[in-house]
């Protein structure tokens, strides 16, 4: 049980999801949660964002040299401006979101830097079969109630040998444990999926995918503020030596992150999943 609501798991793979009351209810969450403070916090921290994205261009173009892109849940259209200013290679950029707001910022960020930006579902779209080289989706996945859906959507719009690029939070990560019920990337009514390394490998293999490249990570600020939050919550009784728990924790909890860096990616055990997948 997380905040309220009962998260299951699927005894075959390991998937955990999020029970709703309805598809209605989780279907209009994403559409509508994204208020104008979000955003403007997101876009302070577009400059950090697009270092990260950087580092994700390069990873991508090691395994596909230029074509036609998709980013799906582009937000206000970061990693699609990211790649548009540091790719070696040529791409045609598209973008699509269910949030009308993140496209119109999107718009005005890249200003005709991508082909167009689609508002709306991917299966929704009626694109012909094979349009895509690659489609990305950056903490994407775990929103979508119709998960397998769009997994086959995705199969179909990606060419013979197209690459599929996900980014996904994951709750078998050192972060997770530490933080128990408070992680923030449980992040519920919001993420109706929650993966880890092998539920989400299984999953696409499932639907036809090859995973190329599998590896975990943990941002430095996220991981920080994520674990001192969930002390200052544990403490909450007593405010004042909450407050000193926290700021006394952040050296270890450096010390921790920076050992995690030598050793997540070979046990998984990092914050966000990486997966490169290939038709």
């Amino acid at each position: 049980m997380i905040n309220d609501y009962v998260i299951y798991s699927c005894n075959e793979c390991h998937l955990l999801f999020t029970d709703y009351d309805t598809k209605e209810e989780s279907a209009s969450i994403n559409r509508e949660w994204y208020s104008d403070a979000y955003i403007l916090n997101y876009q302070k921290k577009a400059q950090e964002l697009k270092k990260r994205f950087v580092q994700k261009v390069h990873e991508l173009e090691i395994l596909k040299r230029g074509g036609s892109l998709l980013d799906l849940g582009c937000g206000v259209g970061l990693f699609l401006e990211s790649l548009s200013e540091t790719a070696r290679y040529k791409w045609k950029l598209y973008g699509l979101d269910i949030n009308e707001k993140l496209i119109d910022k999107a718009e005005g960020r890249l200003r005709g830097k991508a082909q167009k930006l689609f508002l709306g579902k991917v299966a929704s779209l009626n694109l012909k079969v094979e349009t895509f080289d690659c489609i990305t989706c950056f903490d994407v996945l775990e929103h979508d109630h119709e998960l397998k859906l769009t997994l086959r959507e995705i199969r179909r719009l990606l060419k013979s040998s197209g690459l599929l690029l996900i980014q996904a939070p994951n709750y078998s990560s050192v972060m997770a444990y530490l933080c128990g019920e408070r992680w923030d990337w449980w992040a519920v009514p919001d993420h109706v999926f929650h993966f880890n390394p092998d539920s989400l490998s299984l999953v696409l293999q499932k639907e036809g995918f090859r995973v190329r490249k599998l590896y975990t990570w943990d941002p430095r600020e996220e991981f920080i503020s994520n674990i001192r939050g969930s002390i200052k919550s544990r403490l909450k009784s007593n405010n004042y030596i909450g407050r000193i728990v926290s700021k006394c924790s952040y050296i270890p909890l450096l010390f921790l992150w920076g050992l995690l860096n030598v050793i997540e990616k070979k046990f998984n055990i990092g914050s966000l999943i990486v997966i490169f997948a290939e038709v």
